[in-house]
């Protein structure tokens, strides 16, 4: 079978490793696209391969030896079929190209359709695969083409319950294992005892009286930003690329503009309140952006004041929502006015109807607890609420998403339907999660792909890369089938 590898083994090399096996399996590993920031790949163990470098691909520029000469320029009915990613593109370009114009971005986008139309149609991939929702721009627009030209796809699906993962063909269909697992186990009475020993150990930590503590990966990144060191990391690293790609000079004259200008947390703190917790409520954590979170998985709910404006639309008089900012916005990019959160934004939400802004410093465990309901796009508050027995209204591809008590929210009307079945009681029981975490166990893959949770995953590189190469193989084998 014909390969790509998108992004993938950046960090691990049993990862490259694993793309070795493969190949030696017969499979041919026709391009791979990748970092080579933490270890190079030694080329000559892939004869043939196209490889492309992270930031080249980025920045559109095409793979060694790759002659795109002869791809020819994109129509108007072509760009048209691709409009919805188009869209969502422009707004993911805040992460790493928030200096460009909208045209400039909107260039850049037909630039990537181009190039990696060419690359389908002259490569020919039979798999396509990425190790999880694409958000890295052009994987993006791969990512959709491969929808287009019907070309399989693979990815995972990250859990916050380490190293479980879902191996999904696409992040909005989710996984069908375990939509069909739930289904098998319906009728059946599901006990902690009966999950595994890791995912008992999981359930008793997190519905116990010291699981209002911050979870560990939230712990180790407010520690990575408080420190000077990692924060003089993190700034190095961010002046080398906007020295790579020549945008140093710009971005400079923008920072001294910004810190001699008001910013995010005056604009916070002069619209924030003391909840009221007598009231009923809905919590709204809001994501932290830009992160893939939110783009793509929270599609057009990119927009958080687009799902507080239904929420706002679907509730009754007699419930307010409570906003609270992620504790993470004002560390990493500062507390300057963005794109994703620019001047005024904090102003917008807390003038919508029953819309109130809660202080940042207040323990997010605290609302969850106190809460009628949780509201988040894909959030771990939706996920934390329903081992809280709260329920919960998720807008975008939330992983925990077929989890009883998660209502998928598209519109005021679906809001409005959650809402009845919440105000009716109709709540989450501790035997639902156990019986979703069961199923999850049953069709999950123990694995990772990043550096944090490699450190707390308890597996060892080799037991890494059997894991996923079995489930590789396994789906390698159903779309063989399929033909």
């Amino acid at each position: 079978m014909r390969l790509f590898f998108m992004e993938w083994g950046a960090d691990h090399k049993e990862l490259v490793d694993l793309v070795e096996d493969l190949k030696n399996q017969g499979h041919e590993i026709v391009y791979w696209a990748r970092s080579n920031c933490t270890f190079e790949i030694d080329q000559s163990r892939f004869p043939g391969t196209i490889f492309h470098d992270y930031f080249d691909s980025t920045a559109g520029k095409p793979a060694p030896g790759v002659d795109d000469s002869q791809f020819l320029p994109l129509g108007e009915d072509f760009i048209k079929k691709f409009l919805g990613y188009e869209s969502e593109l422009i707004t993911m370009m805040n992460k790493k190209y928030e200096w460009m114009s909208v045209s400039q971005r909107k260039h850049l986008y037909y630039h990537f359709l181009w190039y990696w139309k060419g690359v389908i149609e002259k490569y020919k991939p039979e798999l396509i695969i990425f190790p999880m929702a694409t958000h890295t721009l052009y994987d993006f627009v791969l990512y959709g083409l491969a929808e287009y030209y019907q070309i399989p796809t693979l990815m995972f699906d990250i859990s916050t319950i380490i190293p479980n993962m879902l191996l999904v063909n696409s992040f909005e269909s989710g996984c069908p294992a375990l939509v069909e697992e739930m289904k098998r186990i319906e009728c059946q009475e599901i006990f902690l005892s009966d999950l595994s020993p890791d995912l008992q150990k999981y359930f008793l930590k997190h519905t116990s009286d010291k699981a209002d503590d911050p979870p560990d990966y939230l712990k180790k990144n407010i520690n990575e930003y408080s420190s000077f060191k990692n924060w003089f990391r993190i700034k190095s690293n961010m002046i080398w690329v906007a020295i790579k790609d020549l945008s140093i000079f710009k971005k400079t004259v923008n920072y001294i503009y910004k810190k001699l200008s008001p910013d995010l947390r005056d604009e916070y703190l002069r619209v924030q309140i003391e909840p009221d917790f007598d009231k009923k409520f809905i919590f709204v954590a809001l994501h932290y952006q830009p992160e893939c979170a939110t783009s793509p998985l929270g599609g057009v709910f990119v927009d958080q004041i687009l799902m507080i404006e239904i929420l706002s639309a679907a509730l009754s008089n007699d419930w307010v929502i409570y906003v609270k900012e992620h504790p993470l916005q004002w560390h990493p990019r500062g507390k300057n006015f963005t794109s994703y959160r620019y001047k005024g934004y904090y102003e917008h939400v807390a003038k919508i109807k029953n819309v109130f802004i809660v202080p940042a410093e207040i323990n997010g465990y605290t609302m969850i607890n106190k809460c009628q309901a949780v509201a988040t796009v894909t959030g771990s508050s939706g996920w934390e609420g329903a081992l809280r027995l709260k329920p919960a209204l998720v807008f975008g591809y939330a992983w925990y998403r077929e989890c009883p008590g998660i209502f998928r929210v598209k519109n005021v009307d679906s809001c409005k339907e959650a809402l009845r079945h919440i105000v009716q009681g109709n709540i989450i029981k501790h035997e639902d999660v156990i019986k979703y975490l069961y199923a999850f166990d049953q069709v999950s893959i123990k694995g990772y792909l990043s550096n944090y949770c490699q450190q707390v995953s308890g597996l060892s590189p080799k037991e890494n890369k059997e894991n996923i190469l079995n489930a590789f193989l396994v789906e390698i084998k159903k779309i063989e089938n399929s033909k």
